[in-house]
Order: structure tokens, then C-alpha cells, then sequence
């Protein structure tokens, strides 16, 4: 196992609550207000996939660092690191369809569903914040074993 490579964690990390928190300013707009906007639109979708690509960076750091396989696809990432406890088992799944959601918006930009986006960025950012949270914990967990 090599060591993690602390200054890109933080990195990826301020790059994910950069992005949380843009989000996060804008939540209180109406679907009606996103919908009609294409500013608004263009805005969220990109900084969602902004703070998902720093999860996904996150993600192949640790289990390229602690050798635990090349993963096939940006879901599976999530699968091990709930397979190896660094999150919860029962939260990866939820991170592996923000990672099929940001293939979706990525190579499929042509068709996005504005309607899913908007209900994404309403009942989904949450799970943003509990992965750096998560992120943290296993970051102390790992200094506290050196």
C-alpha cells in the first residue's frame, strides 16, 4: 500500500464543498425557477457534475493507493469503497447512481432530463455532503494508524 497523497485529497475535497456549496445556495429555487432558466440549468447541472467528479477522483485515489483493484466503470468505485468500509455498504449504493447520472449528463448531454436533474439537486445533495464527511473519517482513521 502506498500512502495517500494528502494535499490531492484536499484538494478534491475543497473542489466537492466548493461545488456542495453552490448547490446548495441555489436550492431554494422552485422547479418552475430552474425549469424556465436555462442559466439556472446550466449552473446546477455542471456544478453537480463538478462535485460528483471529485467524489469519483476521491474514490480511485484511495483504492489506487491501498491496491484494491482497477474499477470497470465510475460506479464501481463506490462498491469497493463500501466493500472495504470506508463507507457504508448501504450509502455506495446510492453513490453509484450519482456516478451513472453524471455518465448520463456527460455523454448524453443532448438529453437531459431537466425534470430529474432538478429532482437530483432537491433530494440528492445531501449525499454529497455525508460522502466528504465519510472522506474525513477514514482520512483521521488512516493519520491516527501511521
Amino acid at each position: 500500500m502506498t500512502k495517500l497523497d494528502l494535499e490531492i485529497l484536499k484538494d478534491r475535497l475543497l473542489r466537492l464543498k466548493e461545488n456542495y456549496d453552490l448547490l446548495f445556495s441555489l436550492k431554494s429555487l422552485s422547479k418552475d425557477e430552474f425549469l424556465s432558466d436555462p442559466k439556472n440549468q446550466r449552473t446546477i447541472i455542471h456544478a453537480l457534475q463538478w462535485a460528483i467528479e471529485a467524489c469519483i477522483d476521491i474514490g480511485n485515489h484511495i483504492i489506487s493507493r491501498n491496491s484494491w483493484g482497477i474499477p470497470k466503470d465510475y460506479a464501481e468505485i463506490f462498491q469497493i469503497l463500501g466493500g472495504k468500509n470506508v463507507i457504508p455498504k448501504e450509502f455506495a449504493g446510492e453513490l453509484t447512481k450519482m456516478a451513472r447520472f453524471r455518465n448520463r449528463i456527460v455523454h448524453l448531454y443532448w438529453k437531459v432530463d431537466w425534470e430529474e436533474v432538478y429532482k437530483i439537486f432537491q433530494d440528492k445533495l445531501e449525499d454529497l455532503k455525508v460522502f466528504k464527511e465519510q472522506i474525513e473519517k477514514f482520512i483521521l482513521k488512516k493519520k491516527d494508524l501511521s
